[in-house]
């Protein structure tokens, strides 16, 4: 499907919908910028009451025991929180892009099992993410040490191959992402494992990502106002499901050819076999 082509039928999805839609996709949205906004308050609170001598930088060195054990508590509980939310809106769009059966949110969210594999799949697509981003964070940090602490021109060279490996490394983050943003619907679709869930995420979208990052490319200003949020996740789900179905025709049309090749070669063997002497 051309991706204009694929826009407009995902707004096409949202006729008549697009006020649930988008009150489902801000409660993950809202429900994270509550949880920054009470760290970022606490934080606050720490600079008044400690007053380091680094200042704001101190937040970020781990030089206050203390705003580090609440900040790592704090995305813990964000986690536990937002997951659920953010996959039930998945579910809810899945549902839309196949036109099946929507279950309530309410019985999505008070499902033990749903939760805790939402919980589990998001924080595995955080520990791969984090481990992509691991390697151009170092390089990055290395970049600002040379840079800061000046230096001839051995240093500014060795800077810029720093600089250029440092966008490589982005890059490549940016495509292991892409890769797991399938995820959220696939756990809608087979309720599988976690890890089974990220990995099937890979194998759909080998070869395909581009359409993905197209997706989020289209979407990625305009949602910041809020509205095109639904078209986003829309997209992204018709997409998945698309994908699904490709590989699906692909894997029946497969068989289908090696049924055929077989009953070819019995066929044969029994024709040789009959025109023997």
């Amino acid at each position: 499907m051309p991706f204009g082509e694929l826009v407009r039928f995902s707004k096409g999805l949202l006729k008549d919908r697009r006020s649930e839609l988008t009150l489902i996709c801000l409660l993950p949205v809202c429900a994270s910028l509550s949880c920054r906004a009470a760290e970022t308050a606490a934080c606050c609170l720490l600079l008044y009451f400690f007053q380091p001598e680094n200042g704001a930088l101190s937040l970020f060195s781990g030089d206050i025991l203390l705003q580090t054990l609440f900040t790592a508590a704090l995305s813990l509980l964000r986690l536990i929180i937002v997951s659920p939310l953010y996959f039930a809106a998945a579910e809810r769009l899945w549902s839309v892009c196949c036109e099946g059966q929507s279950v309530p949110l309410t019985q999505l969210l008070s499902d033990k099992g749903f939760i805790l594999r939402s919980i589990l799949v998001q924080l595995l697509r955080r520990l791969i993410s984090a481990a992509a981003l691991a390697p151009a964070l170092l390089t990055g940090y290395q970049v600002y040490r040379i840079l800061s602490g000046g230096g001839g021109t051995d240093e500014l060279f060795l800077a810029l191959h720093l600089s250029v490996l440092t966008l490589i490394l982005l890059s490549g983050w940016i495509w292991v992402i892409t890769g797991t943003s399938a995820a959220p619907f696939l756990a809608a679709e087979y309720h599988e494992s976690p890890l089974r869930t990220v990995f099937r995420s890979f194998r759909l979208l080998r070869g395909r990502k581009k359409v993905i990052l197209r997706i989020f490319i289209r979407y990625f200003i305009p949602a910041a106002a809020i509205a095109p949020l639904p078209e986003l996740g829309l997209c992204t789900g018709l997409c998945t499901a698309i994908f699904l179905r490709e590989d699906e025709y692909r894997r029946n049309t497969a068989i289908n050819g090696a049924e055929v090749k077989q009953c070819r070669k019995l066929f044969l063997h029994r024709r040789a076999g009959s025109l023997r002497p």
